[in-house]
């Protein structure tokens, strides 16, 4: 009975010395990290395959590690304009344009561990995108109306989406504070569209023919992106001491 009970009471205080002291470390990983800010941006648009504004930048804020694990504050901002005129001369004088507006915002966290100079993550974000479109034609001059006879067609167009995004990636570092990225998406989410169109055809200053026309869309959306973003990153960290002397080292031998 009595070498039960210390048995027991030796299990017991082998469970707490093992608890503590993984609470221990793990609060001495936490106190000795540093948080700092990385800035990326994609490379996708140089080849154009982009799906993220072409203007845009993401940015990512690692702020606690707990048992080698990287827990980060990550998102993106963006913003695409594209304004489209064509005149055709030779046509009378026809022209149309486009108007082409696109904002994005996606904001999450991340979960990281490091391999010597590979680091993998996976993650969670919102994802916030509005976009708006404008279109107009107009042609004059068209047989076998007289030169008074226009012709004008427009439209207008505004889509919003939302959506949550699991994340994973892959990163190496390339240089010192500079790293390469790529990440995959899967995405669920809805599109709401909004469009209004109207059309109508004068000759000699009256209109012989005029339509109007509008409609409300709402659709449920799922996307696998495998190649979401390619990224260069750049790591905003302060160099502790040792980190200092190595580099100045590596760069003097």
């Amino acid at each position: 009975m009595y070498m039960k009970n210390t048995r027991s009471i030796c299990s017991l205080l082998l469970v707490v010395t093992t608890i503590s002291t993984l609470c221990a470390q793990s609060q001495a990983d936490s106190t000795k990290f540093k948080p700092y800010w990385e800035l990326n941006i994609d490379l996708l648009p140089v080849i154009k395959q982009n799906i993220v504004p072409v203007m845009s930048v993401g940015f990512r804020r690692p702020f606690q590690q707990r048992n080698g694990l990287i827990k980060a504050f990550r998102g993106r901002i963006g913003i695409d304009y594209l304004y489209d005129y064509d005149h055709a001369p030779e046509l009378g004088r026809n022209y149309d344009y486009k108007l082409n507006l696109n904002t994005y915002l996606s904001l999450g966290l991340d979960w990281q561990r490091n391999f010597q100079k590979w680091e993998y993550y996976y993650g969670v974000e919102l994802i916030n995108s509005l976009n708006y479109q404008k279109n107009k034609d107009v042609k004059f001059d068209i047989a076998p109306f007289d030169k008074d006879a226009t012709f004008v067609n427009y439209s207008n167009a505004y889509t919003y989406k939302v959506c949550v995004a699991g994340v994973v990636g892959v990163r190496r570092k390339i240089a010192d504070r500079l790293l390469l990225g790529v990440e995959s998406s899967l995405q669920a989410g809805f599109d709401r569209q909004y469009v209004y169109g109207e059309g109508y055809s004068t000759v000699n200053g009256k209109i012989t023919v005029s339509s109007k026309g509008n409609g409300d869309y709402l659709r449920g959306t799922m996307n696998l992106r495998p190649i979401y973003t390619l990224n260069l990153i750049y790591q905003l960290k302060k160099r502790s001491k040792n980190e200092k002397n190595t580099v100045f080292n590596n760069n003097y031998r």
